[in-house]
């Protein structure tokens, strides 16, 4: 007799359906990651200090610049310029007092100002100031710690970064120090050290 071959009953699973699997796979797909969170993070912090310290500039200009300051004397202003070109500044630099400035204070990036407090000193201590200041604009200082700030913007959760600001702060004034003592003797220099002394009493 001719044999007929018999096929399995074909059981079938039910499948779930394709509108549940897509929104699944969406929802995963929408869920953030660690990475993600890590890099919001990231870009709030560094948003946050950018703002803060801009901030804190523009309150601390303003309460310097706001009231009680003043162009300086025509005879200062002569000895403040005489002392930018013999630096080689080519660009103007401003000079005004202020009786909020803590201590004298160089601030702008296009458009250079230095502020000093009122001081009661005779020629010679004026021009060690005036140099000091005036360094960090030839030494182009401010530009410098601008990217300094962008650098701990990107990086602050490093404390690396923040140390490094600090110690390259410390080079630059040490910077300024030795283009003004670098022509004086003994004496002089233990009076200028006296008058940075005198100065950071102010603050």
């Amino acid at each position: 007799l001719p044999t007929q071959a018999v096929s399995a009953p074909v059981v079938s699973t039910p499948s779930a359906p394709a509108s549940d699997q897509t929104s699944s796979e969406a929802a995963a797909a929408a869920s953030p990651t660690w990475l993600d969170l890590s890099a919001l993070a990231w870009a709030a912090g560094g948003t946050g200090f950018l703002a803060w310290q801009g901030i804190a500039y523009i309150r601390f200009r303003r309460r310097i610049l706001r009231r009680q300051h003043r162009e300086a004397d025509p005879q200062l202003q002569a000895l403040f310029q005489d002392l930018a070109i013999q630096m080689g500044l080519a660009r103007p630099v401003s000079l005004v007092v202020s009786e909020n400035a803590p201590s004298p204070i160089t601030l702008g990036l296009l458009h250079p100002l230095v502020i000093l407090p009122p001081l009661d000193a005779d020629q010679e201590k004026l021009i060690w100031i005036l140099r000091h200041e005036l360094a960090h604009q030839a030494g182009g200082h401010l530009w410098c710690k601008l990217l300094l700030l962008l650098a701990r913007a990107v990086h602050w959760f490093n404390p690396l970064a923040w140390l490094a600001f600090f110690l390259m702060t410390q080079d630059m004034e040490m910077s300024c120090d030795e283009a003004v003592v670098r022509r004086m003797g003994t004496e002089e220099k233990r009076r200028y050290s006296y008058t940075l002394l005198s100065l950071s009493m102010r603050r």
